[in-house]
């Protein structure tokens, strides 16, 4: 589509979004790829089964041999990175992102999106993911995460959003 098409049409609905911390947070949570709960279980159990298999032969064995004490903390430790790590990470990332302050602009169009005030980048509503988690719209255009907060628009304007985009409910996949 030529530029000066672009240029001469109305959007349907422009949006300026400064999120917050914790909506950011929830963006990232939602929309980064990582290990879901099913694989994070099945390691979580191969590791629960080898720390108390080690305890035991530690406990049990009258040489009390360190090795096995050593694999049973280690087991543990590697259990408790599994959970605990992802979430930390995020939320570091949320303030980091939040402390910058930026904002996005987003124009709707009939058929694309344009990110972006001076030079916007288009996006067509098929190329990008979307995925929304109560108030939050959170869409994955290529390798981007954005996130638009219920707050930012009136009622017309987040069942726009909703319906150009149509998003899955939770996670994305």
């Amino acid at each position: 589509m030529e530029e000066t098409e672009r240029e001469d049409r109305q959007p349907l609905l422009t949006l300026r979004v400064r999120m917050e911390e914790k909506e950011i947070y929830r963006c990232l949570m939602l929309g980064t790829r990582r290990a879901g709960p099913a694989r994070n279980i099945v390691q979580s159990v191969i590791l629960g089964l080898l720390a108390v298999y080690c305890g035991a032969a530690y406990l049990l064995d009258e040489a009390r041999e360190p090795v096995s004490l050593m694999l049973t903390v280690i087991s543990l430790l590697v259990l408790a990175a599994i959970w605990v790590t992802p979430p930390l990470r995020m939320r570091s990332e949320a303030r980091r992102i939040a402390e910058q302050g930026n904002e996005l602009f987003l124009s709707l169009y009939e058929k694309e999106a344009a990110f972006g005030r001076e030079n916007p980048k288009y996006a067509a509503y098929s190329a990008c993911r979307a995925a929304v988690d109560g108030e939050l719209l959170v869409l994955e255009i290529g390798r981007e995460l954005v996130g638009i907060p219920r707050r930012v628009t009136d009622e017309a304007g987040w069942v726009l959003l909703l319906e150009k985009f149509r998003p899955e409910e939770g996670r994305m996949k």
